[in-house]
């Protein structure tokens, strides 16, 4: 199935190609004499009207055979008007840039159709909010963001490009909370600098916010109050991952219910529902089975964190419940996390001595310093505390291995470890001018893959990017795999992008490429006059060699990163 899955890739990014010089060379009425879609012996072919349309047997390439286009072609007197040669400059030129033109209008195509299937988007209401961020405290979980700098915003996207867009900036929120009236209020978000998914350092804005609501789901810690399997959630049969669903028969759904309903307790005996997955690795493919039950804690005093009432007393007790954020669920093999001795059930309770209070202000952390160790504290869950020191940028580079190949551009920071992420967006809203929008972000989404993989190629080209970041059909052949056993949207983004590849690479001022024609073109038109059929044959010869240079290296790596890698 895989075989067959790269060889539509491949003959859909090949067709367009072909179609492209095919059609403009009709529209400047030029004679196609022949349109191949593969290389080679052909395997079927058809003559209609002026040209033969066949099917070659090495399915890597095809080509458009022009009347007049190769040096020495005889023309009939009568043909002469539509052969390449005898058109105008800009014509020929159009026919060239026919091919890269429509492998860029395929993915604005692709992004357009699946942006238009879109027919709601999350709202501007406030999820989650982080404690210690620039938001804490000013906005709550239900919030609805209706102005910012005095411009409505109604969907999550327009709130997070003006955050994003003013790191350090105040910025005026207009938020609903219920019923109450309208309240604004000026925040700063704070400057977050990153590395972009190309390498590149970036400074956004974050007020510490997200429009996903943590579920009430748990994990069983202990800690500096209990010992091992001590804690009273650990005594009631409770284990990390659980989903609390009931307090006392009050239904919860949030862990902000949860931990409202739980911190008025004075020790009494607490009933609380649950379910519990049979699998509670992360997966973006499978659903979990949940598993009903119920359990009745009995909270003890907290002698350390809890505060003391005027006769002495603790007046806090602790249940041994944690946010299960904080907890790991999976581990990739090979990762840093994997090297540090982290496991699933182990709960991070400190980075270079700070809490962890989130996962995704951890992972915001190693993005703003990629170029450093972290120091990772973390409880194991026979309360065993343990730290150490990682370099996560080195210790990436080194060793991380995901089912699809490393990109071509610095590696950024991963731990390689993942939490349970047990949460709902908030409510969505319908998009107006559906359609529209769907091309704004298609042209945009076109264009920002088009700038990065130009600026990737450039990297490349003056020896800032190893060679060893080149691929050929192994790699193409797996990345089709992986993206079609993600599902149909995989399968669009993957075309897509080497739709664009293929475009830019075809613009290479090599011989025997489209821009190895262009590049013709504008020595002809330096010189005044066209290049001899000598210098031509010793340019395209130079260009395959260059070409077959480029095809044994993109072997090599592939060969190295798939079947020989150590």
């Amino acid at each position: 199935m895989q075989l067959l899955w790269f060889i539509a890739l491949v003959g859909v990014l090949i067709a367009v190609h072909e179609l492209g010089h095919f059609v403009v060379a009709r529209l400047c009425d030029v004679k196609v004499l022949r349109l191949s879609l593969g290389f080679g012996p052909r395997l079927a072919s058809v003559r209609r009207g002026d040209t033969e349309y066949s099917i070659g047997v090495v399915p890597l390439g095809g080509y458009v055979r022009l009347l007049g286009e190769t040096p020495g072609d005889v023309v009939p007197a009568a043909e002469r008007h539509r052969a390449f040669p005898s058109k105008p400059a800009w014509q020929r030129v159009a026919i060239v840039l026919g091919g890269p033109a429509a492998n860029l209008l395929l993915p604005l195509l692709l992004y357009f159709q699946v942006y238009a299937g879109d027919t709601t988007t999350l709202s501007s209401v406030v999820g989650t909010v982080f404690e210690g961020q620039p938001a804490d405290g000013v906005l709550q979980p239900g919030d609805r963001i209706v102005l910012i700098d005095d411009v409505p915003v109604a969907t999550w996207d327009e709130v997070s490009r003006k955050v994003a867009a003013a790191p350090g900036r105040d910025l005026r929120i207009t938020f609903e909370r219920g019923q109450e009236r309208a309240v604004t209020k000026v925040v700063t978000p704070r400057a977050h600098p990153r590395l972009d998914p190309f390498g590149e350092r970036e400074v956004v804005g974050q007020l510490g916010v997200t429009p996903r609501v943590r579920l009430s789901q748990v994990g069983v810690g202990g800690g500096v109050s209990f010992g091992p399997g001590e804690s009273p959630a650990a005594r009631a049969g409770l284990r990390s991952f659980d989903l609390i669903t009931s307090v006392q028969g009050r239904p919860v759904e949030t862990w902000r219910e949860l931990s409202q309903a739980l911190a008025g307790g004075r020790g009494e005996a607490v009933l609380l529902t649950y379910l519990r997955p049979v699998d509670p690795t992360p997966s973006l493919l499978t659903v979990s089975r949940l598993t009903p039950g119920t359990a009745q804690i009995f909270p003890v005093p907290d002698p350390v964190r809890g505060p003391r009432r005027s006769d002495g007393a603790t007046a806090r007790y602790d249940t041994g419940l944690r946010p299960a954020e904080r907890f790991v669920a999976s581990v990739e093999a090979g990762s840093p996390a994997e090297r540090l001795g982290l496991r699933p059930g182990d709960e991070l309770t400190a980075v270079d001595g700070e809490p962890v209070r989130s996962w995704e202000l951890l992972a915001q952390r190693f993005e703003e310093r990629p170029d450093r160790a972290f120091t990772l504290a973390w409880r194991t869950p026979a309360g065993e505390e343990r730290s150490s020191q990682v370099d996560l940028l080195a210790a990436t580079r080194a060793g991380h291995v995901d089912e699809a190949p490393a990109p071509p551009v610095p590696s950024i920071p991963s731990l390689g470890a993942e939490p349970s992420r047990a949460a709902r967006p908030v409510r969505e809203v319908p998009i107006d001018g559906r359609l529209p929008r769907a091309f704004g972000r298609a042209v945009v989404t076109t264009a920002s893959v088009t700038l990065a993989m130009t600026q990737v190629l450039g990297r490349l080209l003056v020896g800032q990017l190893s060679p060893s970041a080149i691929g050929g059909p192994i790699m193409i052949y797996h990345l089709t795999g992986v993206a079609a056993a993600r599902g149909a949207e995989q399968l669009v983004a993957i075309l897509a992008l080497l739709s664009i590849n293929l475009a830019l690479l075809n613009l290479l001022p090599i011989p025997v490429l489209d821009g190895g024609h262009l590049l013709f073109f504008a020595l002809e038109a330096v010189m005044r006059r066209p290049l001899s059929a000598r210098q031509r044959e010793v340019a395209v010869w130079a260009g395959l060699a260059l070409l077959a240079a480029i095809t044994l290296v993109a072997a090599r790596n592939d060969l190295l990163r798939y079947w020989w890698r150590p």
